[in-house]
Parts: structure tokens; sequence; C-alpha cells
């Protein structure tokens, strides 16, 4: 018998455990880890271009196959005064071997392109939490969703509980006369639309769970569990504290500057030393002739390449750094403010979350004893259907509110959670 393997369940029970698996699960994150090496490879390959460390190794073999005829005076050689004589010089076969190191003494433009890189692994840092800030936000938001639709559907089950129960009594009613048959039809049309509600809500919930899933890297055949327990009281909640967009603006602007700085310092020369060593071998026999020997030769020395003139390309690379280190200038300064009235902003929210908490907490106690004292009464014949109906959507809809301010609340209470979490 084959043995059959079930995934172990996951179960999130606050925002906490939430934060906990993505960290070891969500894509995204792995994507930065990598995003985050990567910068640190282009670093190092930074420090090593300063000295710009070459050592090239050639090695050649020509076999002249015909050989440059020169004139020369015949005299040299005791003919005619006035004459030539061809003679051919060289040597058929010529091998040579050599290797050339070369490292820079002085290059500005690597210096400064050292420093860009290792602003751009800050930068990446900095980025990578901004997003991993969107993926917390946007999972917190699927959990307490998913909370506050559990809670929905369990008050409309029990609804649709005693809505059926009004039906049947009206229906009995209206069998020995004592009920109108717009009452049986209005008892219907309510419980056909709490059933419609239930069939809506259990879709909004496959979504939402959906949507957590492929955040968390959830396989559908893992069992997920989503639990919360129903505030009593407002949370305490920290002051928003958040600088990360400022920052990451800040450390853009940095970056471009020195980007700036690189491309104009490409214009200045580069000091290099040089050294050159090499072997010839010259034949006229073959390649291989053992009678002739290597023939070593060498140097030592500066070189100062200057871009004379000025490299288009250059000149171009120099005028877009500087639009863009600009740019980052007006960015830096929009992000300042936009990280102060983003703090103001989440702590508004949640102190209007409050309010509507709190409101719909009183409201939903009130329809609920309202509900409770309707259904005794409506089953000792004490109050109209009307009045009953009236009563189970009254606290339908509270009870929903109630749900729904509660995700809200612990949504914006979570989101500067988050952010003075991730810095």
């Amino acid at each position: 018998m084959i043995p059959v393997f079930t995934p172990a369940q996951v179960a999130f029970n606050n925002e906490d455990s939430i934060f906990s698996f993505l960290k070891r699960h969500n894509i995204t994150a792995k994507i930065n880890a990598l995003q985050e090496e990567q910068a640190i490879a282009t670093r190092n390959a930074a420090i090593a271009n300063i000295i710009n460390f070459k050592n090239p190794l050639n090695f050649s073999a020509t076999n002249n196959l015909q050989l440059p005829v020169n004139f020369i005076l015949a005299e040299a050689f005791g003919g005619p005064t006035g004459t030539y004589k061809t003679i051919t010089l060289g040597q058929q076969y010529v091998s040579n071997f050599n290797f050339t190191p070369q490292i820079d003494l002085i290059n500005p433009q690597s210096w400064s392109k050292l420093r860009s890189a290792e602003l751009n692994i800050e930068t990446t840092r900095l980025n990578n939490q901004l997003t991993m800030r969107t993926v917390y936000e946007t999972a917190t938001a699927a959990y307490y969703n998913i909370a506050s639709l559990n809670d929905q559907i369990s008050s409309t089950e029990e609804l649709i509980k005693g809505a059926t129960t009004i039906h049947q009594i009206v229906s009995q009613k209206f069998q020995t006369g004592l009920a109108r048959s717009q009452e049986v039809n209005n008892a219907n049309a309510t419980l056909i639309t709490l059933r419609d509600r239930l069939a809506q809500l259990l879709y909004l919930k496959q979504q939402q769970e959906t949507a957590l899933r492929n955040l968390c890297h959830i396989p559908t055949s893992q069992p997920m569990t989503i639990h919360w327990d129903k505030m009593q009281a407002v949370p305490q909640t920290p002051t928003p504290q958040s600088n990360l967009l400022s920052r990451t603006a800040e450390l853009q602007n940095r970056m471009l500057t020195s980007e700036l700085r690189a491309a104009r310092l490409a214009m200045l020369p580069v000091v290099s030393l040089i050294y050159y060593q090499g072997w010839q071998k010259n034949s006229n026999v073959s390649f291989n002739d053992k009678a002739t020997e290597w023939i070593p030769s060498k140097y030592i020395g500066l070189k100062i390449a200057l871009p004379f003139p000025p490299d288009v390309n250059r000149i171009t690379a120099s005028y877009t750094a500087r639009i863009n280190a600009s740019i980052a200038t007006l960015n830096a300064m929009q992000a300042q403010q936009q990280n102060e009235t983003g703090n103001e902003l989440l702590m508004s929210e949640y102190n209007r979350n409050v309010v509507a908490w709190e409101s719909a907490r009183d409201l939903a106690q009130l329809r609920n004893e309202n509900y409770q004292a309707s259904l005794q009464q409506y089953k000792e014949g004490l109050v109209s259907t009307e009045i009953m109906l009236t009563a189970l959507n009254d606290y339908l809809s509270a009870t929903a509110s109630l749900s729904n301010s509660q995700a809200l609340l612990m949504q914006s209470r979570a989101k500067i959670k988050i952010n003075n979490l991730i810095q």
C-alpha cells in the first residue's frame, strides 16, 4: 500500500503569525535576498576595478610565406656603381609569446563608482523593505478580511435558522387564516436574501483566501485556518514613526549624485603602471627549429590615458546623470513631506476606525437585544411578521457593520505596526 502524506495545516491567529510565515515562504522575500547579493557582487567588482588589473597573455606563430624584397646599392657587394642588388630580409617562421600586466594607479572615475556601488547596496535594501512592507500590508488586509467574513458567515447562518423558523410560523398562521399571503411572501423573500448573502460571503472568502495563499506561497492542497478574537476594547497602538520613504529617496539622491561625479571624473586622465615581458623565436627552417633560441625582451613604465577629444558618449552620460541627480533631489524633498503626512494619515485613519468600531459595537448590541426580544415575542404571537423581519434585517446589518469595522480597525493598527517595524 502506498502511503499518503497530508501537508501540515497552516494556522494564522494574528498578524505576527502572518509576518513570521512571510519571512520564510514569500517569493518576494527570496527575490529581495538575491537582489541584495547582486548589489554586493557589484560592489566587490567595483573594488577590484579600482586598480583595474589586466594581464593579457599573447602567443602568435607566423609563417611568412613570401618575405618582402629590398633593394640596396650593388657597390656594397663589389658591384658596379649606380646599380642595385635585390635581397630578402627577415625570417620565415616567427613565434612570439608575451604578457603585459597593467594596474591603474590613479583612476578617479573608479573611486567614485565604488562609492556609488556601496550606496546601491543600501538603496537596494531599503527598496526591498518598501516592497516587503506592501506585501505585509496586503497579506494582513487579506487575513482580517477573511476573519471578518468568517464572522459574517457564522451570523448569517444563524439568521437563516431564525428566518426559517419565522417562515414556518407565518406559514402555519396563513393556513389557519391568521396571516396574510404578503407576510408569507416577505418571510420567504427574507430567507432567499439571506441564502444569497451567504453564497456571496463564501465567494468573497474564497477570493481573499486565494490572495493570501498566493502571497504566502501556500498550495491549495495545504489546509489553512484563520482565527481572530473579537475585540472587547480598543487595543493600544504606537504612534506612527516611519521614515522609510524619505530615507530611500535620500539614498537614491546620494547614489545618483555619486553617479554624476563618476561621469564627470571620466573626463580626467588615468595613470597606469605597465610592464611587458616577451620572448621571440625566429627561424628559416621551421617553428620547431632546435638550433634557434627564444630571445627575451622586457620593459616597465607609466601610461597616461587622456580622453581627448572628449568622447560623445561620455558627455551624454554626464548630462543624463546631471538630470537624474536633479530629479532625485526633488524626489527626496517630496518624499520627506510624504513621509510626514503619511504618518499623520495613518494615525487619523486609526482614530476614525476606533470611533466607527465603538459605534458599530454599541449598535450591534442594541440590534441583538431587539432581535432576540422580537423573536421571542413573535413566537408568542405578540408582534407582527413585519416587525420581526425588520428586527432581523437590522441585526444582520449591525453584525456585518461590526465585523467590517473591527477588520478595518485591526488593519489600520497593523499598518502602523508594519510601518514602525520595517524601517
